[in-house]
């Protein structure tokens, strides 16, 4: 099976492993385990959009303490939030007409030799969710066994076609989504803890954010 028919099955699984465990993503069916933090309660802003990616199309973002434009509730637009003001358009163009448009991931790229290089962002961030993340991977790769994983040395700053783990408080659940050729420094965030709001990423939503950065 050749590598583009493998990655075209990846939102059945991604939908599959989603419903095999006690979460429906972002509403938890378990009353015991505590709100998910998929979508941040945070205030969002609206703009319109034009660029090489997706089009035109109007998005609503929030901006996280890592300077990152979180758009669509949990996807992280490639750069930084000014890489996303760079692209506000003004002129009268008709837009998508897909409501999650941005998510299509139209220029998006798979990664090399379908294999996500990760890291975290510190020693603290992999002993706080160091299990969450191999139990994802795990799910992930029993379904797709051709997907392999590589994991570098902890470190806070951001690599080029690399993707640093994070738990930032408050910072949501949210990640890049695809590779983009290894031009960024790609960002995922498991939220473990926020006041007054406590939602927490759990297992399901893990896996959801690893079916983005996987380009889903």
């Amino acid at each position: 099976m050749s590598v583009s028919v493998m990655f075209l099955q990846l939102p059945f699984l991604l939908a599959a492993l989603e419903t095999s465990i006690p979460y429906v993503v972002g509403v938890p069916t378990d009353t015991s385990i505590t709100s998910s933090a998929l979508y941040g309660n945070v205030a969002t802003h609206s703009l319109k959009i034009k660029d090489d990616h997706y089009g035109v199309r109007t998005v609503s973002y929030w901006v996280n303490d890592e300077n990152d434009a979180i758009v669509d509730g949990d996807v992280i637009y490639p750069g930084n939030v000014d890489n996303l003001l760079a692209h506000a358009y003004t002129e009268d163009e008709e837009t998508s007409n897909d409501p999650r448009a941005f998510s299509i991931f139209r220029g998006t790229e798979s990664w090399p030799n379908s294999t996500v290089v990760y890291k975290f962002s510190s020693d603290a961030t992999a002993n706080q969710i160091g299990t969450l993340v191999n139990n994802a991977i795990n799910a992930w790769k029993t379904r797709a066994p051709y997907l392999n994983f590589v994991r570098l040395a902890n470190s806070a700053g951001g690599i080029a076609g690399v993707l640093t783990i994070n738990a930032n408080a408050c910072g949501g659940c949210n990640a890049n989504v695809g590779y983009y050729g290894g031009v960024y420094s790609l960002q995922m965030n498991l939220q473990q803890f926020c006041s007054p709001v406590n939602g927490v990423c759990g297992l399901a939503e893990a896996i959801h954010e690893f079916g983005h950065v996987l380009g889903y």
